[in-house]
């Protein structure tokens, strides 16, 4: 459960592997080390990966409280989270800053919008917003339109073979 390779320095990265064939841990050619877990529950699973800074840090999961953990610019660690239903869609992620991004889906399983990280924006005197990107589809389940987090529209028209032929920037 373990592969290594070897940089032209003779510098080696390393990554260990569960049974199951999930990356549970990484270690760089200069030491770092990424540990990786995966939590399942009823409605889905998340995954947590934790990035140590400090060369040679053999901290686990059960020395770090992740239910307190808030990103500062003194850390060592670096935490981030992805968590996906039962399909597989990424539901919400977390950055190592602690940017959240949600997905929210339709019936068919197709991206419905996306809420990006909180951003100030210029153009409205610095206002904190969450951006939202929508997409909307067909018949066939194409993106026929998606509008940007500016409110900028992108449609989409495809021809009588389901390929895409126009795009219109609005």
């Amino acid at each position: 459960n373990r592969i290594r390779e070897i940089a032209p320095e003779n510098k080696t990265t390393s990554f260990k592997f569960t049974a199951l064939g999930y990356q549970e841990e990484a270690k760089d050619a200069d030491g770092r080390r990424t540990i990786s877990k995966r939590d399942y529950s009823a409605t889905g699973w998340t995954d947590t990966s934790v990035v140590f800074l400090k060369y040679n840090d053999t901290r686990t999961f059960a020395n770090i409280d992740l239910t307190t953990y808030t990103p500062s610019a003194n850390d060592d660690i670096i935490v981030t989270s992805r968590e996906s239903d039962l399909v597989g869609n990424a539901l919400r992620s977390v950055d190592g800053n602690g940017n959240e991004t949600v997905n929210v889906y339709d019936a068919m399983n197709g991206l419905a919008f996306t809420t990006l990280p909180a951003v100030a924006d210029y153009d409205d005197n610095n206002a904190v917003t969450n951006p939202t990107v929508l997409v909307h589809r067909n018949k066939n389940r194409q993106v026929v339109a998606k509008q940007d987090a500016r409110g900028n529209w992108t449609t989409i028209k495809y021809d009588s073979m389901l390929r895409p032929w126009e795009t219109i920037v609005e």
